[in-house]
Protein backbone atom coordinates (compact mmCIF):
# COMPACT_ATOMS: atom_id res chain seq x y z
CA UNK A 1 0.00 0.00 0.00
CA UNK A 2 2.78 2.47 0.82
CA UNK A 3 4.49 1.73 -2.48
CA UNK A 4 1.27 2.38 -4.42
CA UNK A 5 0.66 5.64 -2.53
CA UNK A 6 4.19 6.82 -3.28
CA UNK A 7 3.71 6.32 -7.04
CA UNK A 8 0.50 8.36 -7.39
CA UNK A 9 1.86 11.90 -7.11
CA UNK A 10 4.27 11.63 -10.04
CA UNK A 11 1.95 9.72 -12.42
CA UNK A 12 0.42 11.38 -15.49
CA UNK A 13 -2.20 8.63 -15.79
CA UNK A 14 -3.16 5.73 -13.55
CA UNK A 15 -4.73 2.55 -14.90
CA UNK A 16 -5.73 -0.32 -12.65
CA UNK A 17 -7.26 -3.72 -13.24
CA UNK A 18 -8.47 -5.30 -10.01
CA UNK A 19 -10.95 -8.12 -9.48
CA UNK A 20 -12.00 -6.79 -6.04
CA UNK A 21 -12.10 -3.23 -4.68
CA UNK A 22 -13.21 -2.50 -1.12
CA UNK A 23 -13.66 0.68 0.88
CA UNK A 24 -10.95 -0.31 3.35
CA UNK A 25 -8.52 -0.64 0.45
CA UNK A 26 -9.12 2.79 -1.07
CA UNK A 27 -9.82 4.88 2.03
CA UNK A 28 -6.19 5.87 2.67
CA UNK A 29 -5.48 6.45 -1.03
CA UNK A 30 -8.45 8.75 -1.70
CA UNK A 31 -6.76 12.10 -0.91
CA UNK A 32 -3.87 11.33 -3.27
CA UNK A 33 -6.18 9.98 -5.97
CA UNK A 34 -8.37 13.08 -5.64
CA UNK A 35 -5.34 15.35 -6.14
CA UNK A 36 -4.35 13.28 -9.18
CA UNK A 37 -7.77 13.65 -10.82
CA UNK A 38 -8.20 17.30 -9.84
CA UNK A 39 -4.92 18.01 -11.65
CA UNK A 40 -6.65 16.80 -14.83
CA UNK A 41 -4.89 13.44 -14.91
CA UNK A 42 -6.88 10.33 -15.89
CA UNK A 43 -7.69 7.53 -13.46
CA UNK A 44 -9.11 4.47 -15.22
CA UNK A 45 -10.35 1.41 -13.34
CA UNK A 46 -11.60 -2.01 -14.44
CA UNK A 47 -13.18 -4.34 -11.87
CA UNK A 48 -15.87 -6.98 -11.30
CA UNK A 49 -18.91 -7.89 -9.21
CA UNK A 50 -17.70 -11.49 -9.05
CA UNK A 51 -18.44 -13.12 -5.65
CA UNK A 52 -19.88 -9.78 -4.47
CA UNK A 53 -16.48 -8.77 -3.07
CA UNK A 54 -16.25 -5.33 -4.69
CA UNK A 55 -18.13 -2.75 -2.61
CA UNK A 56 -20.55 -0.17 -3.99
CA UNK A 57 -19.28 2.45 -1.53
CA UNK A 58 -15.74 2.09 -2.87
CA UNK A 59 -16.74 2.45 -6.53
CA UNK A 60 -19.00 5.40 -5.76
CA UNK A 61 -16.13 7.17 -4.02
CA UNK A 62 -13.84 6.56 -6.98
CA UNK A 63 -16.49 7.67 -9.49
CA UNK A 64 -17.14 10.80 -7.39
CA UNK A 65 -13.44 11.66 -7.71
CA UNK A 66 -13.83 11.59 -11.48
CA UNK A 67 -12.37 8.15 -12.12
CA UNK A 68 -13.53 6.29 -15.21
CA UNK A 69 -14.81 3.00 -13.77
CA UNK A 70 -15.78 -0.02 -15.86
CA UNK A 71 -17.33 -3.14 -14.31
CA UNK A 72 -18.09 -6.71 -15.28
CA UNK A 73 -21.61 -7.28 -13.93
CA UNK A 74 -21.46 -11.02 -14.59
CA UNK A 75 -21.63 -12.67 -11.16
CA UNK A 76 -21.64 -16.29 -12.31
CA UNK A 77 -18.15 -16.36 -13.78
CA UNK A 78 -15.27 -13.99 -14.13
CA UNK A 79 -13.04 -13.39 -17.08
CA UNK A 80 -10.99 -11.08 -14.89
CA UNK A 81 -9.00 -12.08 -11.85
CA UNK A 82 -6.04 -9.80 -12.49
CA UNK A 83 -4.45 -7.42 -10.00
CA UNK A 84 -2.31 -4.78 -11.66
CA UNK A 85 -1.58 -1.05 -11.61
CA UNK A 86 0.15 1.14 -14.16
CA UNK A 87 1.53 4.56 -13.34
CA UNK A 88 2.04 6.11 -16.77
CA UNK A 89 4.55 8.95 -17.05
CA UNK A 90 5.28 11.02 -20.16
CA UNK A 91 8.91 11.15 -19.02
CA UNK A 92 9.34 7.52 -20.04
CA UNK A 93 9.61 6.33 -16.43
CA UNK A 94 6.28 4.48 -16.22
CA UNK A 95 5.93 1.66 -13.72
CA UNK A 96 3.60 -1.31 -13.28
CA UNK A 97 2.77 -3.48 -10.29
CA UNK A 98 1.47 -6.94 -11.08
CA UNK A 99 0.73 -9.57 -8.47
CA UNK A 100 -1.76 -10.99 -6.02
CA UNK A 101 -3.06 -7.85 -4.27
CA UNK A 102 -6.62 -6.66 -4.74
CA UNK A 103 -7.59 -3.23 -3.44
CA UNK A 104 -8.57 -4.34 0.06
CA UNK A 105 -7.10 -3.56 3.47
CA UNK A 106 -5.68 -7.05 3.94
CA UNK A 107 -4.12 -7.09 0.46
CA UNK A 108 -2.63 -3.61 0.81
CA UNK A 109 -1.53 -3.73 4.45
CA UNK A 110 -1.66 -6.96 6.42
CA UNK A 111 -1.80 -9.80 3.89
CA UNK A 112 1.04 -11.97 2.68
CA UNK A 113 0.90 -10.93 -0.97
CA UNK A 114 3.34 -11.30 -3.85
CA UNK A 115 3.70 -8.39 -6.27
CA UNK A 116 6.33 -7.39 -8.80
CA UNK A 117 7.22 -3.83 -9.76
CA UNK A 118 8.55 -3.27 -13.27
CA UNK A 119 9.87 -0.06 -14.80
CA UNK A 120 9.62 1.15 -18.37
CA UNK A 121 13.39 1.67 -18.52
CA UNK A 122 14.20 -1.93 -17.61
CA UNK A 123 11.08 -3.74 -18.84
CA UNK A 124 9.61 -1.77 -21.75
CA UNK A 125 7.96 -4.88 -23.22
CA UNK A 126 6.03 -5.48 -19.99
CA UNK A 127 4.75 -1.90 -19.90
CA UNK A 128 3.66 -2.20 -23.54
CA UNK A 129 1.92 -5.50 -22.83
CA UNK A 130 0.01 -3.95 -19.93
CA UNK A 131 -1.08 -1.00 -22.08
CA UNK A 132 -2.28 -3.26 -24.91
CA UNK A 133 -4.16 -5.54 -22.54
CA UNK A 134 -5.78 -2.65 -20.67
CA UNK A 135 -6.92 -1.13 -23.99
CA UNK A 136 -8.39 -4.51 -25.00
CA UNK A 137 -10.33 -4.77 -21.73
CA UNK A 138 -11.51 -1.17 -22.03
CA UNK A 139 -12.95 -1.90 -25.49
CA UNK A 140 -14.57 -5.18 -24.41
CA UNK A 141 -18.37 -4.77 -24.03
CA UNK A 142 -18.17 -7.25 -21.12
CA UNK A 143 -16.78 -4.35 -19.03
CA UNK A 144 -19.46 -1.68 -18.84
CA UNK A 145 -19.49 1.82 -17.36
CA UNK A 146 -20.16 1.80 -13.62
CA UNK A 147 -23.83 2.23 -12.79
CA UNK A 148 -24.71 2.15 -9.06
CA UNK A 149 -28.20 0.67 -9.59
CA UNK A 150 -26.95 -2.02 -11.94
CA UNK A 151 -24.12 -2.78 -9.51
CA UNK A 152 -26.56 -3.21 -6.60
CA UNK A 153 -28.78 -5.54 -8.62
CA UNK A 154 -25.80 -7.66 -9.71
CA UNK A 155 -24.33 -8.00 -6.23
CA UNK A 156 -27.75 -8.70 -4.67
CA UNK A 157 -28.26 -11.49 -7.19
CA UNK A 158 -24.82 -12.89 -6.36
CA UNK A 159 -25.65 -12.93 -2.63
CA UNK A 160 -28.83 -14.98 -3.13
CA UNK A 161 -27.59 -17.25 -5.90
CA UNK A 162 -27.24 -20.81 -4.62
CA UNK A 163 -26.85 -22.46 -7.99
CA UNK A 164 -24.02 -24.86 -8.72
CA UNK A 165 -21.83 -23.37 -11.42
CA UNK A 166 -20.44 -26.62 -12.80
CA UNK A 167 -22.57 -28.68 -15.19
CA UNK A 168 -21.10 -31.93 -13.84
CA UNK A 169 -20.27 -33.64 -10.57
CA UNK A 170 -16.78 -33.10 -9.20
CA UNK A 171 -15.32 -36.05 -7.31
CA UNK A 172 -11.80 -36.06 -5.88
CA UNK A 173 -9.40 -38.79 -6.90
CA UNK A 174 -8.32 -41.21 -4.11
CA UNK A 175 -5.01 -39.39 -3.55
CA UNK A 176 -6.92 -36.09 -3.33
CA UNK A 177 -9.29 -37.58 -0.73
CA UNK A 178 -6.27 -38.48 1.41
CA UNK A 179 -4.97 -34.91 1.15
CA UNK A 180 -8.38 -33.48 2.07
CA UNK A 181 -8.62 -35.79 5.07
CA UNK A 182 -5.17 -34.71 6.27
CA UNK A 183 -6.18 -31.06 5.89
CA UNK A 184 -9.30 -31.73 7.94
CA UNK A 185 -7.20 -33.29 10.71
CA UNK A 186 -4.83 -30.30 10.73
CA UNK A 187 -7.74 -27.85 10.92
CA UNK A 188 -9.20 -29.72 13.88
CA UNK A 189 -5.82 -29.37 15.58
CA UNK A 190 -6.11 -25.60 15.16
CA UNK A 191 -3.94 -25.17 12.07
CA UNK A 192 -6.32 -23.55 9.52
CA UNK A 193 -3.68 -21.98 7.26
CA UNK A 194 -2.58 -24.86 5.06
CA UNK A 195 -1.95 -24.87 1.36
CA UNK A 196 -1.57 -27.87 -0.92
CA UNK A 197 -0.10 -27.65 -4.40
CA UNK A 198 -0.31 -30.89 -6.34
CA UNK A 199 0.26 -31.78 -9.97
CA UNK A 200 -2.42 -33.92 -11.58
CA UNK A 201 -0.16 -36.16 -13.68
Amino acid sequence: GREIAAEIDSADRIDLVLAFIRWTGIRELLPRLRSHVEAGKPLRIITTTYTGSTELRALEALADLGAQVRVSYDTSTTRLHAKAWQFQRASGFSTVYIGSSNLTFSAQVTGLEWNVRASQRLNPELISAFERTFATYGADPHFEPFDPDRFQRATAAAATDESILTPFEIEPYPFQRQILERLQVERRKGHPHNLVAAALD
